[in-house]
């Protein structure tokens, strides 16, 4: 019994770093894409 509760918490921990690994590659991806934006904008019109 008392494994389990201990193994529910690395999972959770586990899963907290992932989405935050996640974010954090979303954040840069939108960061790069409004970087990029601006002069692709200016391009085309």
């Amino acid at each position: 019994m008392g494994i389990y509760p201990s193994h529910e918490l690395e999972f959770q921990i586990i899963r907290n770093m992932i989405d935050e690994i996640r974010l954090e590659k979303l954040g840069k991806v939108l960061h790069l894409v409004k970087k990029f934006k601006a002069p692709v904008k200016a391009r085309l019109t």
